[in-house]
C-alpha cells in the first residue's frame, strides 16, 4: 500500500545562465507504510520519465532489490540482496537488462561482524 507521494521541481534563479541552458527536473516519490522509499521517477521538462528506481524491501525494513531504469536508452541494473534472518547482507547479485552480472558473498564471525567478502564476475570467476 503506497501512504504518501511527493512530486518535487527544481528550478534555477541564477541570472548566470541562459534560460535555454537551464535544467528542469521534476521527481515524484512514492512511500510505504513504514516510510521507505518505494519508487522515485525522475522527469525532464517536457514531463519524459528520464530515471525509475524501485526498491523492495523486507520485513524488518532492510533493501532487498534495487532496480534502475534509464527510460531514454531503455537499459535497466537491478541489484537483489539475499539476508540471513538477522538480517545481515549474505549475497548481492547485479543484473544488467535480463543478464545476470557480477555477485557478491559476504561472511561473519561468531559475533555477526563482517569478516570475508568474495567477489565474482558474471561468469562466477572470483575475482
Amino acid at each position: 500500500m503506497i501512504i504518501s507521494s511527493f512530486s518535487f521541481k527544481t528550478f534555477n534563479f541564477s541570472n548566470t545562465q541562459e534560460i535555454a541552458e537551464e535544467e528542469h527536473l521534476e521527481s515524484n516519490l512514492e512511500l510505504n507504510e513504514a516510510g521507505e522509499t518505494i519508487l522515485e521517477e525522475k522527469y525532464d521538462a517536457d514531463g519524459i520519465l528520464e530515471e525509475r528506481n524501485t526498491y523492495l524491501f523486507d520485513h524488518n525494513g532492510k533493501l532487498t532489490e534495487h532496480e534502475l531504469l534509464y527510460a531514454a536508452e531503455g537499459a535497466s541494473e537491478k541489484r537483489v540482496l539475499t539476508r540471513d534472518s538477522a538480517g545481515k547482507l549474505i549475497t548481492e547479485t547485479k543484473y544488467y537488462g535480463g543478464d545476470s552480472g557480477e555477485h557478491t558473498e559476504y561472511m561473519y564471525n561468531d559475533k555477526g561482524e563482517p569478516v570475508e567478502r568474495k567477489n565474482f564476475d558474471e561468469e562466477g570467476n572470483f575475482i
